[in-house]
């Protein structure tokens, strides 16, 4: 019985074996000056910035902020399509790992309808994720029979690490909310006719 409870409570899973997520490495290692990554239906993208500083911009009316500073360890996901530049130092660029995101259904994918269209958070605001980071850093940085495959499946697990925290949080949120709603409920009695 606890069983099928613990199951009915994992949405997450649920979701992704019927909806399924795959992620590509395609970069580890600095990036200098202006890079561009386009915008192509049912591919998002994961950037992990390992170390350093950098600019992240967007196209006017893209629906995010144009324009973002990012001066510390960070996670960068982009689950729908939107076009960005990444802006580094010319000579010792900032520090990245990346990979391409493709959801199976493309724009129906459950996740890209219901996640912001880009996500952007301080690896320190999430410790829950330094031991994948570790091994997917680990992994990215040697040359080695599987390294890509395996890398591809850590920036998974990553993803999902990151899914759990993210329902985590909103659901605590959501939590608080009603608190506060219940308090002003019963802070302000209805009117008697």
């Amino acid at each position: 019985m606890n069983q099928v409870s613990t199951e009915a409570l994992d949405r997450l899973s649920s979701l992704l074996e019927r909806f399924q997520v795959s992620a590509r490495l395609f970069h580890t290692g600095a990036l200098c000056g202006v890079t561009s990554f386009d915008a192509q239906p049912g591919r998002g993208f994961f950037h992990v910035l390992r170390k350093g500083s950098m600019v992240l911009t967007h196209s006017q009316g893209a629906a995010v902020a144009q324009r973002i500073e990012i001066t510390e360890p960070t996670l960068i996901f982009y689950p729908q399509p939107l076009t960005h530049q990444f802006h580094n130092a010319p000579v010792d660029g900032s520090d990245f790992t990346c990979a391409s995101v493709t959801f199976d259904g493309g724009a129906n994918h459950p996740l890209v309808k219901a996640l912001p269209p880009l996500i952007v958070i301080p690896l320190a605001e999430v410790p829950a994720l330094s031991g994948a980071l570790d091994l997917l850093f680990q992994e990215a940085d040697q040359v080695r029979c599987g390294r890509r495959l395996l890398a591809d499946r850590l920036f998974e697990v990553v993803l999902l690490l990151l899914l759990r925290w993210l329902l985590d949080l909103w659901q605590h949120k959501d939590q608080q909310i009603d608190q506060l709603r219940q308090a002003a409920a019963a802070a302000d009695p209805p009117v008697k006719a």
